[in-house]
């Protein structure tokens, strides 16, 4: 099986003066940064969409933000997004707040509610009345078998058998497998109603990234190949997301998807390849 053979990159790596782009606190020159670097294949791919380009771009941003506590910037990036041309018009933006809270929402699971509640409030003090979206995705969920079930697809295409091994880790601490499957993929993560598996996986491999957890970046990196990202794209994603990182002024010092090898069970192949090897 192929390894990744990407030139590696040293993990002090800082692509932005912090010192430049900080001056005046304004961050729009980060947000064009990212617009201008964020991978091409994941915004064309995506050209149908009412948004066009700025769709997965926006997504990655939210989860830096909120994980660098940037919480008001998230505001500034919903401000940022409404002025181009892109969401010219009320439906246009009741899309686009559409994604970008259904990406808070998912936050919810790796930074807790004060953190998203104060990043929407940021959004929701901008919005004008025609642009509200009253839609509520979760509005009749419960937990089933069905919602179990498709949780556990997710995490095997994520983690594949690390997940029962990194679980039985807390076999005196039942509640957290419960947590782990139940709630944090059955009810957040695993539902794809609005964002799907790539677009949540380009919130949380930042967001946990910006938090400089290792472990935890590097399954969500792993994860990022495995939901069919491409390891160029993911490393020029995790250079993007430790330019937000920087400019929060903090560090972000984990591995890089060059550090993944067969020993972590092979990373290049696709869900489309995975199930073509199951056959």
């Amino acid at each position: 099986m192929p390894i990744c053979t990407i030139t590696s990159v040293p993990k002090s790596i800082r692509h932005l003066s912090t010192a430049t782009i900080t001056t005046n606190h304004d961050i729009k020159p980060l947000f064009r940064h990212i617009e201008k670097k964020f991978p091409t294949r994941l915004r064309e791919d995506k050209w149908y969409l009412t948004a066009v380009s700025q769709e997965s771009m926006f997504l990655q941003q939210i989860g830096a933000l909120v994980g660098t506590t940037m919480l008001s910037e998230v505001g500034e990036l919903y401000r940022y997004l409404i002025s181009t041309p892109a969401y010219a018009n009320p439906e246009q933006r009741q899309h686009l707040v559409r994604r970008m809270r259904e990406a808070l929402i998912k936050c919810i699971v790796l930074n807790g509610i004060p953190r998203v509640l104060q990043a929407l409030r940021s959004i929701a003090q901008l919005e004008r009345q025609e642009d509200k979206d009253y839609s509520f995705s979760r509005e009749r969920w419960q937990v089933t078998e069905a919602t179990r079930a498709h949780a556990l697809s997710v995490l095997d295409i994520l983690y594949r058998e690390d997940y029962e091994k990194i679980m039985d880790k807390f076999e005196a601490h039942r509640d957290i497998p419960f947590i782990s499957t139940e709630i944090s993929y059955g009810f957040f993560l695993a539902d794809h109603t609005v964002l799907d598996l790539v677009e949540t996986e380009l919130v949380m491999m930042p967001n946990i990234l910006s938090q400089d957890l290792n472990g935890p970046a590097m399954w969500h990196i792993r994860g990022c190949v495995r939901s069919g990202i491409t390891p160029e794209e993911t490393e020029t994603i995790q250079q993007i997301s430790e330019d937000v990182v920087a400019w929060a002024g903090k560090n972000a010092d984990v591995g890089r998807v060059t550090e993944i090898s067969d020993d972590m069970h092979g990373l290049i192949e696709t869900p489309a390849q995975l199930e073509e090897g199951k056959k």
